[in-house]
């Protein structure tokens, strides 16, 4: 759908889109004639957000965004219903405790009236509310009195909630408060209670939310400080338990010192026992040897291979420990020495012994074992006493880490206690500036004169839109409209070439004989006639002679279009046969028989057969042509110059039923020598089959649609077939198009 056609149907409504706008411009300005005058009354609360006044009890300063946080905060709280409910129950007393001044008139209204017991009731309750800052609910005592109470005032929630605005001033520190309502006194009146109200209800809130921390922050310093104090004397007793003094205050150094002496005593006597070990083998080997008859060479040889690999071990322990150990290298040397005697003795090739006797020998075996015994005692003595200091020592160090320990949870619980103190402190600072510069800067008055009612602005806005409105709904309907009403419509819903279209005139006074004869002074005739012959130039130009006129379905014009197709052709002498092949609605047949007698009708009968055409078999086979005398036979003239009409006599046929057994093409061969075109009309093709089964004998069907109609399922199905037709459609004509839709 074009802009320039939906510009064309808003034009054809212009009457409605101008009077539809007018009545609701005027329906609007008796509507605002009964509007009542409303006063604003107005004040402006100061924040101290955005300046230096307010008093800070740390350095840090607030970002915009902290700033546009607490704006945000304090305009919740100013729209809560606590606040809103505290200026209700202000109204309602200042009514009833006055009569001289009250903003409005109590109602003469008995129902409407409150009892003296009920305006003290009221009264009461409204007060306590008030002082308490409680919001008045349907639980409370008395609430049926006092909801009547603020009925009958009209001091209700929402009224107070619908009258009160609150915003803040642009780029500014203050708060806006607005309240608007038919009496002045009453607007400033409100506006005043409101940010009294407030501003008791915020800083009673502050006090509170300060007073709560401070308490919190006073426990946590309590807390804080007795755990320091429990730590504290937990290290306290740790180190009386103990008897715990500084190591270094002990002697520490001498302790090592002995330590060290004793580690060294302790190498000494294992250096002595194992020269003592290696000398009482000697000998108890010697004296195998004398009670043995003496060693072999080899057993000597082997001594000094184990000999030399014991050196080689204690010389590895020696270089390993740093060369500073004097106990292995007094053992290295007493095995070098006895090495040194095992090889001379292999040397001399004689085996040497001591030069002692067997008992001497014996004798020395056991002074040496004696010797060890006492060696090995000492070197027990020496580990025990080196074994304790050790323990003793330790014992200082773990008693020292848990003393480091101690004094560091001590020290964490003391820094924990100073936080707490600090953040205590803040906490009360913060409640001693807890109301900062919040403050109402100028009481309101009362305003002089009314805000403005915006009448011009209610009654333009009714005109505009209302016709906004109609336009929206007039072009609705022309998207939902699925007629064929214009040749643009046609081209898009059925996708057919279109031939010519046809404006609505009226039939039932068109007189053809005198249509092209002269000038008619109808317009719409005169546009119906350049129409036809447009029609008829296009049916020319199809070289063709023969033609169907068909329909999808029934009343879209075939009838009048296939007259009117004859009549325009016969303006220009040509000689028109129509065939009336709607069995189903023979119209043509009925509209154009000048005697009902004499007309030549196509029919079913046994009996019948073209005998006047045809002088050949039964069966209808031409055996010659027949003259013209035959054809005219069956042929029947009209009232209009160069128009024939072969007519039916309706019934419920189909054109292959009543047609069967005749050679129907070779007749309309026979016709088209003798005419210069032969229109057929067939049946609608939803309905019936008629159409189809026609096709066979013209060489194109023109199809005609009414632009009165819509395109349905059935429609589509009947449309799909003439697309297939392809070369045997001519252009579809489009009737009934209304004027005023192609101006």
């Amino acid at each position: 759908m074009d802009i320039i056609y939906i510009l064309k149907v808003l034009w054809q409504k212009k009457w409605w889109l101008l009077f539809i706008p007018i009545v609701s411009a005027i329906g609007a300005y008796f509507f605002s004639l009964t509007l009542v005058n409303q006063y604003r009354a107005s004040a402006q609360i100061a924040t101290g957000f955005t300046t230096n006044e307010a008093i800070r009890v740390s350095d840090e300063r607030a970002s915009p965004r902290d700033t546009e946080l607490s704006f945000n905060n304090m305009l919740t709280s100013m729209n809560s219903g606590i606040c809103s409910n505290l200026v209700s129950y202000r109204l309602i007393l200042h009514d009833l405790d006055s009569t001289e001044d009250s903003f409005r008139e109590r109602s003469s209204d008995e129902k409407l009236r409150l009892t003296p017991e009920e305006e003290a009731i009221s009264i009461e309750t409204f007060k306590r509310k008030l002082n308490r800052l409680e919001l008045l609910t349907l639980d409370d005592e008395n609430a049926s009195i006092l909801l009547k109470a603020l009925d009958v005032y009209g001091y209700g929630y929402q009224f107070v909630k619908g009258s009160l605005r609150t915003y803040r001033v642009p780029n500014t520190d203050f708060i806006q408060v607005e309240f608007i309502s038919e009496n002045p006194a009453l607007s400033a009146f409100a506006v005043n209670a409101f940010c009294e109200e407030f501003l008791k209800y915020y800083r009673g809130q502050r006090e509170e939310g300060s007073s709560i921390s401070v308490t919190f922050f006073k426990q946590l310093v309590e807390q804080k400080k007795r755990e320091m104090d429990e730590k504290a004397e937990t290290l306290k007793t740790f180190k009386a338990t103990n008897s715990f003094v500084n190591l270094n205050e002990e002697g520490s150094s001498s302790r090592i010192l002995q330590i060290s002496e004793f580690e060294r005593q302790r190498d000494n006597y294992q250096s002595n026992i194992y020269g003592l070990n290696l000398s009482l083998d000697r000998f108890k080997k010697e004296l195998e040897n004398m009670e043995g008859g003496g060693s072999s060479p080899g057993q000597s040889n082997a001594k000094v291979l184990q000999l030399r690999e014991q050196i080689n071990r204690l010389n590895e322990r020696y270089i390993t420990s740093g060369s500073s150990n004097s106990t292995l290298l007094d053992s290295l040397n007493l095995l070098r020495n006895h090495l040194k005697n095992e090889t001379s003795k292999i040397s001399s090739g004689s085996s040497q012994g001591s030069g002692l006797t067997k008992n001497e020998l014996s004798s020395k075996i056991n002074d040496l074992q004696i010797e060890i015994a006492i060696e090995q005692s000492k070197l027990n003595s020496i580990t025990t006493k080196l074994r304790n200091l050790q323990g003793s020592i330790s014992g200082y160090v773990s008693k020292e880490a848990v003393v480091a320990g101690l004094a560091s949870e001590v020290e964490v619980a003391s820094k924990e206690y100073l936080e707490a103190v600090n953040r205590y402190n803040e906490a009360n600072n913060k409640l001693l500036a807890s109301t900062g510069t919040v403050r109402q800067l100028f009481k309101a008055t009362a305003p002089a004169s009314p805000v403005s009612n915006k009448r011009l602005l209610i009654i333009g806005g009714a005109g505009f839109a209302s016709f906004f409105f109609c336009v929206f709904v007039f072009v609705l309907l022309e998207f939902l409209d699925n007629t064929l009403k214009t040749p643009e419509h046609f081209k898009r819903i059925v996708r057919i070439d279109l031939a010519a279209q046809l404006i609505r005139i009226n039939t039932q006074s068109l007189n053809f004989n005198t249509l092209f004869d002269s000038r008619n002074n109808t317009p719409e005739l005169e546009i119906f006639k350049e129409f036809v012959r447009k029609l008829r130039f296009q049916i020319e130009s199809t070289k063709s002679r023969i033609f169907l006129v068909t329909s999808c379905k029934k009343g879209e014009g075939k009838t009048f279009v296939t007259f009117t197709l004859a009549y325009v052709m016969s303006l220009v002498n040509k000689k028109v046969l129509i065939i009336d092949t709607n069995f189903k609605n023979n119209a043509l047949t009925k509209w154009l028989t000048v005697k009902k007698g004499e007309v030549k009708l196509l029919e079913r009968k046994q009996d019948y057969e073209l005998k006047l055409l045809t002088k050949g078999d039964a069966n209808g086979a031409f055996g010659k042509k027949p003259d013209e005398k035959s054809l005219n036979d069956l042929v029947s003239p009209t009232n209009f110059t160069n128009i024939f009409l072969i007519g039916n006599s309706g019934g419920s046929e189909s054109p292959d039923e009543i047609l069967t057994g005749r050679d129907f093409n070779q007749l309309i061969d026979l016709f088209s020598t003798e005419y210069d075109y032969i229109f057929l009309e067939g049946a609608s093709l939803n309905d019936y089959s008629d159409s189809k089964e026609l096709i066979k004998y013209v060489e194109k069907v023109v199809p005609i649609f009414g632009a009165d109609t819509s395109i349905g399922q059935l429609d589509s199905e009947s449309i799909a077939f003439l697309k297939s037709l392809k070369g045997k459609l001519a252009g579809a004509i489009l009737n009934k198009v209304e004027l005023k839709n192609l101006k």
